[in-house]
């Protein structure tokens, strides 16, 4: 995404908030990061940043959404592959017929998606967003590829120490260092 339609979106939540302070759930997107840190300006936005490689599993989108959705676009996609291999393997499919079959095989497939009210009900559900406070449907929580994790009862003691400032600065480096190498790593896989 560039970073002028970062900027315009943190922009068009400012508009939207007024005087308001918000908390923003991100998942280190850095071009997002950057535009709230230029035009934020009075810090009403605090982020909240996920852990690299970790949305999949507490994002509601990423739960089963956003796999509903790609799943039903590569199934478009290898239709229209094998009704003509050459075209797309030769680069005869132009950029703007791309563009036009990608628009058209996501909305496609959200419309298939938004008729399928239990997926979104249960991806809710999965990431404890859409549970009752009381925590009575906590077995509708999951984590896909942490099938033993047991969410936490309601009435468990759970206190946390507040961190240092020198501990968050720890944290904070180590997140950089982190996703740097991750950007290293996917700059390495294109190749």
């Amino acid at each position: 995404m560039s970073r002028q339609v970062c900027r315009y979106d943190v922009q068009r939540i400012l508009d939207a908030i007024g005087d308001e302070r918000i908390l923003l759930q991100l998942d280190g997107y850095e071009s997002y990061l950057n535009a709230i840190n230029e035009v934020d300006v009075n810090g009403q936005i605090l982020e909240a940043v996920s852990p690299g490689d970790c949305t999949d599993l507490g994002s509601t989108i990423d739960q089963e959404i956003g796999s509903f959705i790609k799943t039903d676009f590569n199934k478009s996609f290898k239709t229209d592959f094998k009704r003509r291999p050459d075209d797309w393997q030769l680069g005869k499919v132009s950029t703007k017929e791309r563009r036009i079959l990608f628009t058209k095989w996501t909305c496609d497939a959200v419309e298939k998606l938004m008729s399928r009210r239990d997926i979104i009900r249960r991806a809710f559900r999965g990431t404890g967003v859409g549970i009752d406070a009381e925590g009575k449907m906590k077995e509708y929580i999951r984590y896909p590829g942490f099938e033993s994790h047991i969410p936490p009862e309601f009435d468990e003691e759970h206190e946390v120490e507040e961190l240092t400032k020198k501990e968050v600065e720890e944290l904070e480096k180590k997140e950089e260092k982190y996703q740097k190498e991750k950007k290293k790593r996917k700059m390495k896989a294109k190749d």
